[in-house]
């Protein structure tokens, strides 16, 4: 997809897991989180925190789960924050992923 990407460290990483470029000077903080319950305010909070630390324009929470009504409601009013649950990303494996067999991301119990 063209992005370049650089890993932040395992601990002490602001509030993100991955900085991306996308080639134009735009740089996305990305948290992943793989939950089974919901994802609460306290990831859109430090991905906020994070896109202050790394200089990005964009956050992105890329998650198995979805997130709280707080937690959507925040970044929904921030604005600079992309939404990817477990919805969206089986469509974007579907779009981009055509040549891989995709297995279950995570039960549903």
């Amino acid at each position: 997809m063209g992005y370049r990407t650089e890993c932040t460290p395992t601990t002490g990483d602001y509030g993100a897991d991955l900085v991306l470029d996308d080639g134009s000077d735009h740089r996305y903080a990305v948290q992943a989180k793989r939950y089974r319950g919901d994802v609460g305010i306290a990831a859109v909070q430090e991905v906020l925190g994070a896109m202050s630390f790394y200089v990005c324009q964009t956050g992105v929470i890329c998650t198995t789960a979805k997130l709280t009504r707080q937690a959507t409601e925040l970044a929904m009013r921030d604005g600079r924050v992309i939404i990817l649950s477990r919805t969206v990303l089986l469509k974007l494996f579907e779009r981009y992923l055509t040549d891989v067999m995709i297995l279950p991301l995570m039960s549903q119990d």
